[in-house]
């Protein structure tokens, strides 16, 4: 089958908006060649990032969030930044299935020729929406991630009993729920209709845009994209630095610990469950614990801990800040929107969104290299697979 004369990947007919002419552009026609970014590279595009790799990438990493689960549940959630984690990889599952959905539906319809109920172009947008609600919740859990890990190795004796599981708990439920109250208004102006099908001649499912619609979505969409986004990306990089600072102090403390031996004090950012170990079982902890900051250094395990916060954040910051500069760029220069750039702008836009879904799809590595709790179980609860069969790491 010829990919170019699937009307699935030659359509540029948004369901939700009336162009007045060809393009969109007010009547304006222009000719495919004097486009930056011609439609037959347009069709290529879709057909092989959009509707090929994508989907591919997004099915892997619907396994990977599934396996992260499942290790963080069975390692018992005890620790703030397991529950953290935990929580990302339930917000990433079903930010790739939402996607998932809202690109299958009309490839189904258009490409494979399967007529169903739904019509294939409006009932899958509002899966479009719930895949944005949640990439935020991941984008919020993410700086919540970054803070809490930032604060417990740079001031370990005030925080170390901050983030206990209660909280932390409280703070991801609180993320869910005021992420969904804001997205709440734009769900309200999709409405769910019965459409008669002359083609098919049957009755299916479609949606209807309300009135107030576009201007709900305007708003939110400059809250999210111009306010709220730029901030967390601002606060990840921050707890980046900070991060990557205390790091090389580590690193410089243990060479000059080599080569002139002092006493050291090793501290970590305990969890409440660890706390009250020490309570019954180690009494002289708080005794330990107040040599000045000059004389103490991380734990292996905590610098450990603290690269894998790092590369989640880094990938985080890498793979939202395009969007974001590209959005705010496409609002200070009009003209980005004019239709000698159309092409230019889905391909760049669905590109960068194509970070998002890499972004949601590849932690499980990086849980896998630096997280000794979370190897070992993985192993235990793989160990029907001969490539897990070795012996646990220490």
């Amino acid at each position: 089958m010829d990919i170019t004369n699937s009307s699935i990947f030659t359509s540029t007919t948004n369901p939700f908006e009336k162009p007045e002419g060809e393009y969109g552009d007010g009547g304006l026609k222009v000719k495919d060649e004097d486009f930056l970014v011609s439609d037959m590279d347009k069709i290529y595009f879709r057909a092989i990032v959009q509707y090929g790799i994508q989907i591919v990438v997004q099915c892997f990493g619907v396994v990977t969030n599934i396996i992260n689960i499942i290790v963080f549940f069975k390692m018992g959630l005890t620790e703030s930044m397991s529950i953290t984690f935990f929580s990302l990889s339930i917000s990433d599952l079903f930010h790739l299935l939402t996607y998932l959905v809202y690109r299958i539906i009309p490839m189904i319809h258009f490409y494979f020729g399967i007529y169903t109920v739904l019509e294939p172009l409006r009932v899958p947008y509002p899966f479009s929406l719930y895949a944005i609600y949640f990439y935020d919740v991941s984008m919020y859990i993410t700086v919540f991630a970054a803070f809490q890990k930032c604060c417990c190795v740079t001031f370990p004796l005030k925080f170390k009993n901050t983030f206990t599981k209660k909280r932390t708990y409280i703070t991801i439920a609180l993320i869910f729920v005021l992420t969904m109250a804001i997205f709440v208004s734009v769900l309200a102006g999709l409405k769910f209709v019965y459409e008669f099908n002359p083609r098919t001649n049957q009755t299916i499912l479609s949606i209807k845009i309300l009135k107030f619609y576009r201007t709900v979505e305007y708003y939110w969409q400059s809250a999210v994209k111009v306010a709220l986004t730029p901030i967390s990306q601002l606060i990840v990089i921050i707890c980046l630095i900070i991060m990557s600072r205390q790091l090389r102090a580590s690193a410089n403390f243990r060479t000059s610990s080599r080569a002139a031996p002092t006493t050291t004090t090793t501290i970590t950012c305990k969890t409440e469950t660890d706390s009250s170990k020490e309570t019954t079982g180690k009494g002289n902890q708080d005794a330990t614990t107040t040599t000045s900051a000059s004389a103490t250094r991380l734990s292996k395990n905590e610098i450990r801990a603290m690269r894998a916060v790092q590369l989640v954040c880094f990938v985080f910051v890498l793979t939202t800040l395009p969007p974001s500069v590209a959005y705010v760029v496409q609002s200070a220069y009009p003209p980005l929107n004019t239709p000698y750039k159309l092409n230019l702008k889905h391909v760049l836009y669905n590109s960068m969104y194509f970070l998002g879904t890499i972004s949601a799809s590849v932690n499980i590595f990086f849980y896998y290299k630096f997280n000794t709790n979370y190897k070992n179980t993985f192993r235990s609860v793989f160990a029907c697979c001969p490539l897990f069969r070795h012996s646990k790491s220490t």
